[in-house]
Order: structure tokens, then sequence, then C-alpha cells
């Protein structure tokens, strides 16, 4: 420290340009930040389930589709297939569409004398009456529709829009946007309503930068406000201002120059900078000032700065840093990478806190600084006082409150439904639920069946074993349909026998099921099978679709196929996986479990080790970490008994609240082993360092819990629940601090042997 405080205090200005060169450089490469928020990109590629969903999008590659659903008071009148035809021939227009599925566009299997034909439902663009019975009569009872083209209560339709392969999120957000301006026109008395994975994912990427945009002035604003009137100086507003402003520079453009996206989670950083790093610059001003009120000038003030608040300032920021450090564990890729660049963040701010703020001190005009009133506050050392009378009923209390809170602990449920963390009023959300109660789903869930003889799902064994299997899955809860080839051959069998009802099945004989498919591929479109079957038919894609993403139901559901795959296929020959999005989400709910579990941890762990190297007693990390334990086992508690699901973003609380609340109990403790050597006497020793640091922690735990109530302001629910949840825990955690860690050391009354450090 002394080395550096002679270094900035000599050359402030070489100080200053160094910092700015360094901002130059990093802010150039923030012009590489990308977004991506697909739910698989943040899984480990070596878990099973990933491989299998990854192997299933190199066999099938993926579709993904926008779904427009359209509700009429009847959706065979010449007025809405009128509209259906202007959409579907306007949408395949567009840039990234690979085709448009609907009325329109749609074929019908119809039986002949001959055999079957493929016939279009619209031949041209209705005109008559005449047309639209034409329609009504072709679809009408048809499976192949039901759930797809026509909804549950008969009065909606769909128009699918298949996107082109390897699209980015900016280019599905431009399609969404163009959908949006088609459909405006031709909505009234029809209503539109527009949905999909692509589409959940692009409104997620833009509503992540468009909260970067909203939050990040609002925080540097509440932060203004907290630091004058904390200083009532310009200088006291500016400088810790300036320095999240260049941390978030340095911050973002070190994700662009290493190609690390912005995910959900990561797009917080800027804000979470802003309510954690402004602490930084307040505590070297404060003791700047202090300086100056004991007379010496601005460069020895500058020097003084390093030597007595500097060691102080750089522990509160390593022990942020090793609670984002413990993120590190988690096992999702942006969970991870969230607790790496957090980490690397607070530290940044910190790195520029130590140097640049003293640099400016050095140079700007010296301040007039008015003599304080006393340190100690009459009202806090009234608490502290209270903490030494009723230390046995404030343990007490605790005990209650941490039983209460783990009672709430088993009521916390895993969730890691994207939709949900929309509003329930939004566009996205409301269509999306609409969609999944008029037709068969937004959830997929595959099965991808396997056998070595090549041609084996053209062998009416084989596919009465799907069959059944897919009639299995069709009766569990919360299955809407499922798709799959047995399905077309069914169809196709019925046709090549003048439609008559009894003939939709599996044909007898391996024959007549390759004289169907050759048929329908001389009439129909042949790649129409892309998505149900490989080119040697002895791998078979059954997509199941699902109106829930709830995690807990998804898990019923893959356990119920599980089962009943063990006992089906068994001495088959056939090998069956259950894959798709609804298997990652499991996963992923998983995964975000045993993160929490080990990232809170290795929270108390890291940060035990800081505090007892720091404060060089075993003893006093410990002392340290009790009202931070009481803080996380209430916050959990809180989430059980709210409903509050643990999800990417409310996973990290914990850690966040370690991180930043264990600097109010290392600074209580460290104020105590000034206090307890002058005095020997451990209530007096509790009662003035409750009196004098007290105010710090309170002002501290206000000016980050503020920061923090930003967040509330947020799109996304995640995201507001994770605002509130950390201000609740700074509240908490300061209250731990000066209540139940004072009552802890008046019941122990440890003596450390020794004085601390002012800080």
């Amino acid at each position: 420290m002394k080395k550096l405080g002679k270094f900035v205090s000599n050359h402030p200005w070489w100080t200053l340009l160094g910092l700015l060169v360094i901002t130059l450089f990093l802010g150039y490469f923030m012009k590489n930040i990308r977004v991506e928020t697909r739910m698989e990109a943040g899984l480990p590629s070596h878990y099973p389930e990933v491989q299998a969903y990854n192997r299933m999008k190199e066999l099938f590659p993926s579709r993904d589709v926008i779904f427009i659903g359209i509700e009429s008071d009847s959706i065979y009148s010449l007025r809405t297939l009128q509209k259906i035809w202007d959409l579907s021939d306007t949408l395949e227009s567009l840039k990234g569409v690979k085709k448009v599925l609907s009325f329109a566009t749609a074929s019908k299997i119809k039986g002949t004398e001959e055999g079957f034909e493929v016939i279009p439902l619209m031949e041209d663009r209705p005109s008559t009456p005449e047309d639209c019975r034409r329609v009504a009569q072709l679809v009408d009872h048809d499976v192949m529709y039901e759930g797809m083209l026509i909804g549950k209560s008969g009065h909606s339709t769909a128009i699918l829009v298949i996107l082109k392969d390897s699209l980015s999120q900016d280019q599905v957000l431009a399609i969404y946007k163009s959908i949006q301006k088609i459909v405006k026109p031709y909505e009234g008395p029809e209503k539109f309503y527009i949905s999909g994975k692509p589409v959940v994912e692009a409104m997620i990427a833009e509503h992540v930068t468009g909260d970067i945009r909203k939050l990040f002035p609002i925080s540097i604003l509440v932060a203004m406000v907290v630091l004058f009137f904390s200083f009532r100086s310009l200088r006291g507003v500016f400088l810790p201002v300036l320095t999240v402003l260049l941390a978030s520079t340095w911050v973002m453009g070190l994700q662009g120059l290493l190609g690390i996206p912005l995910s959900l989670e990561t797009s917080l950083l800027p804000m979470l900078l802003v309510a954690i790093g402004t602490a930084y610059g307040i505590h070297l001003i404060h003791q700047f000032n202090e300086e100056i009120l004991a007379g010496y000038n601005r460069k020895e003030a500058v020097y003084n700065v390093f030597i007595k608040r500097g060691n102080a300032v750089i522990i509160a920021g390593l022990t942020t840093v090793a609670g984002f450090i413990s993120l590190v564990t988690s096992q999702i890729k942006t969970i991870r990478t969230f607790g790496l660049m957090n980490g690397i963040g607070v530290f940044i701010v910190l790195f520029i806190s130590i140097f640049m703020v003293p640099a400016f001190l050095a140079i700007l005009k010296k301040p007039k600084v008015k003599p304080t009133q006393s340190p100690e506050s009459e009202t806090l050392r009234k608490l502290g006082r209270f903490t030494t009378k009723r230390d046995k009923l404030i343990i007490a209390i605790s005990i209650i409150l941490m039983v209460v809170g783990a009672i709430g602990i088993p009521k916390i449920k895993s969730e890691s439904n994207e939709i949900k963390n929309f509003p329930k009023d939004s566009p996205i959300r409301i269509a999306d639920e609409w969609i999944n109660r008029e037709f068969v789903g937004t959830t997929p869930l595959n099965i991808i069946f396997e056998a070595k003889e090549k041609g084996a799902f053209k062998d009416p064994k084989n596919l009465r074993i799907v069959d059944e299997f897919e009639q299995y899955v069709k009766k569990l809860p919360y299955v809407g349909g499922a798709m799959s080839l047995t399905d077309m051959i069914k169809r196709l069998n019925q046709g090549l026998f003048a439609d008559k009802p009894e003939y939709y099945k599996i044909p007898d004989s391996r024959e007549l099921v390759s004289q169907e498919i050759f048929l329908y591929s001389m009439s129909g479109d042949p790649s129409d099978f892309d998505a149900l079957v490989n080119p040697d038919y002895n791998v078979l894609n059954m997509t199941i679709f699902i109106k829930t993403s709830d995690t807990g139901e998804l898990k019923k559901i893959v356990a119920a196929i599980d089962r009943y795959k063990e006992k089906k296929l068994k001495g088959t020959g056939i090998k069956a996986t259950v894959t798709g999005l609804s298997r990652l989400f499991i996963l992923m709910d998983a995964l975000v479990v045993k993160g929490q579990i080990a990232s809170v941890i290795s929270a108390f762990i890291l940060v035990l080790i800081i505090t007892a190297i720091v404060l060089r007693s075993f003893k006093a990390g410990i002392l340290s970490i009790i009202p931070l334990f009481v803080v996380v086992i209430l916050n959990f508690g809180i989430m059980g008994f709210a409903g509050i699901s643990l999800t990417h973003a409310t996973a990290i609380v914990a850690s966040i609240a370690i991180g930043i609340g264990i600097d109010y109990a290392v600074h209580y403790i460290n104020r105590y082993r000034i206090f307890y050597p002058e005095t020997r006497d451990t209530s007096v020793a509790i009662e003035r360092s409750t009196a004098t640091v007290g105010k710090a922690i309170i002002y501290n735990a206000l000016s980050v819990t503020l920061g923090f109530l930003v967040l509330t302001l947020s799109v996304f629910i995640g995201i507001k629940r994770l605002g509130l949840l950390v201000a609740i825990t700074m509240i908490l955690s300061a209250i731990g601090a000066l209540v139940i860690l004072p009552a802890v050391v008046n019941i122990l009354k440890p003596g450390f042997g020794g004085e601390g450090h002012e800080g």
C-alpha cells in the first residue's frame, strides 16, 4: 500500500493517462458484443441429455417455427380464408422463411379408385362460398390437421412460419417484427396471436439490451442521489460515478474482445457494478476528507488514504469478488460466465477506484471540509447496549427465524420456463398461453427410435410398436398431441383404400408400406418425411407436444415414458432415447439446484478464508459468517413461502448476498478488535463499535439496496425478483451485523488478543 500510495500521489496525471488508454482500448471492442439467450447454449456439452439433443438435430435438422394463431367466429368464412391466403403468400416471401404451412399451402391425402392423390386444400385464392365449403370438407375429421391447423374450439386456425436453419437471433427478431407489421392490417374481427420458441428467445434478447439501456441510466441516477446526500459536493458525486462508468466500459469491452456473448444473467453486470462499485469511492473520499480536515495537504492526504483505508477497501472488494467467483462451480455456462465476469467486474471497479479516485483528488482543488459531529451516534449506542442486554433473546429469535426459514426451503420449486419470465400481460405470454389452450402445445419432447437393420421402420411390426407407444404417450397428462411416421403411414393407407375409416391403420405387409411411401413421394413432397425418419428408415423421430413448461410436470411425463419404454421395447431390438427441449428444461432445472448448493457452500468457504486471513483470526472469520448464515436461510425461506421459484436469476441471490453482506460483519469485527483492547470490556466495546461503524453499515446497505431495487423495473420477472431478494438480503445482512453479531460476540466474549486495523 505504501508503494501504491507514493506512486499515485507523486504521479496522478500518469495514473489517469494509463486508465484512459485502457478505457479507449477496451471500449473499442464493445462493438463486438452480441446477445445469446438460447437455453441450450448454457448447458455443458458432456451431459448425455445435451449429446442426445445435438445428435437429434444432426439427424433431423430442427425447423424453428413461428406460430401465428388466428381466432375467428368462422375459420371457413370467405373473409378469414382470404386473409389466410394473402398472409401465407406474403409471409413466404420474407427473407429467412423456408416455407409456410396453413390452409393456403397444406395438401390433402385423398383416396381415389386408383389409390390416392395429394391435392392442395386451396387451389387458388377463395372467391366464392363454394371454395370455402371445399376447404371445410377436405379438412373435416382429418387427424392430420387437428391440433396443428385446427384449434380445439373449432374457431381457431394457424399459420406456421417455418424458418431456415442457422438464423441468428437478430434475424429471427427481424422476421418477427416483419410478421407483426404484415399481420396488423388484417386484424379485426379476427384476433392474431404470434409465438413460438424462436420468437421467445429473440424477444428475450431484445429485452436484454432494452433493460441495459433503461436500467443503467436509472441506476446511475439513483447512485448520484445517494452520493449527493452523502457528500453534498460535485466531486463526491462525479468520482464514484465515473469509476463505475469506466468499469462498465472495461468489462463490456472485455466481453467483446473475448467473444463472450451477453446472456440474461450477464446483462445485469453494468447495474450491479453501479450498485456495488460506488461504495469503494465513498470510502476513499471520506478518508481523504478526514485527512484534509486533519491539516494534511492534497499529496499527503492521498498517501494517507492508501495507508489508512486502502486495505479495508481491498478487503471489501475481494470478499465480493469471492461471492461472485463461487458461481463458477455451477455447470450452467451462463451462470458460470455471470459469476466470472462479475467477479472480474468487481475487481476492475476496485482497481479503478484505488487508482483513479486518489489520482483525481491529488490534482483537484483542495476541498473545504467542515468538521463533522462526533462519529459516535447515541441512537446506535443504545442499539449496541440493547444487543448486550438482550443477547440471549436475540439469539433465540435468530434460531426461530432460521427454523422458519428452513421450513420454507422445501417449498421452493425450481423453474426453467422461459415464457414465465415475461409478465402475464405481455403479448408474447398471452399468445403462448392461448396457443397452448387451442392447439397441441408449444413445448416439444422427442423420442428417437433406433434399430440396427436398414428399413426397420418399414416393417409393420416395428411401426405398430411405435404406434402403440404414441397412443400411450398421448394419454399422459398435459400431452396435447404427438406426431410420427406412423401417423403418416396410417393416413396413406386410409387414402389407398378410398378413405374408409377402418383402414386408418398400419398395413399388414412391408411391401405395402414401401408402396405407399413411394406413391406419396411421386405425388406429394418427399421432404415431408425428413423430420419423421432418416433416409435408411432405421431411425425414427416422434415429436410430442406438451401444453406446459412446468419442469415438475415434465419430469413426471419423462419418468412415465422411461418406465413404459423399458417394458414395451424389451426384446424388440429397438432402442429409444427421450430428448428434445423438454428434456433440456429438466436438465437445466437439476443443474440450477445442484449449482445453487455448490455455489453457496463455496461462497461461505471463500469468504471465511479471506476474512480469516485479513482479520488474522479464524475465530473472527467464523463470527463474520454467522449472521450471513441466518440471512441465507431466511432468503431461501422467503423464496419458499412467497412462491418464488429457483431460476437462472434467483439462483445467484445467495452468492451475491454472501459476497456483499460479509463486508458489514468484517467492518464490525474489525472495529470491535480496535475497541476491545482499549476497554477490556466486551459490552463497552460492542456499544462503541455499533455507535461508530453502525452508521457506515446502514448507509452502505441503503446504497446497495437502492441500487438493486432498480432491477425491479426490469421487463423480466426473474430479474425483478432478483433485485427484490438482494435488496431484502442487504437489509437483513445489515441487521445481522448490527444485532445478531454483537449478541453472539457478547455471549462468546472472544478475546482476539491484539488490535485490529482501522477500516
